[in-house]
């Protein structure tokens, strides 16, 4: 198991937040556009790093749609 550094942390806590204030299914790139926007210093590689880690936590669902995979907040 991976000891998750507290930056990587932080930016994946990020994404998350970024993912659940969203009324959509977005994309990995409209994430990091968003994030971006906001002033977010962080890479498209990290936010699909950071969406998986999420979806082995199962704190986020994968939408396999065409032609990109989306994402989508779990409730629990």
């Amino acid at each position: 198991m991976k000891i998750m550094n507290r930056q990587e942390r932080g930016k994946r806590d990020r994404v998350l937040r970024e993912l659940a204030a969203r009324m959509d299914h977005p994309t990995a790139e409209e994430l990091y556009l968003a994030l971006r926007e906001k002033g977010e210093a962080i890479s498209l590689a990290t936010v699909y790093r950071a969406l998986r880690a999420l979806a082995e936590e199962g704190l986020v669902a994968t939408l396999p749609l065409a032609p990109a995979e989306r994402f989508d907040p779990t409730t629990h």
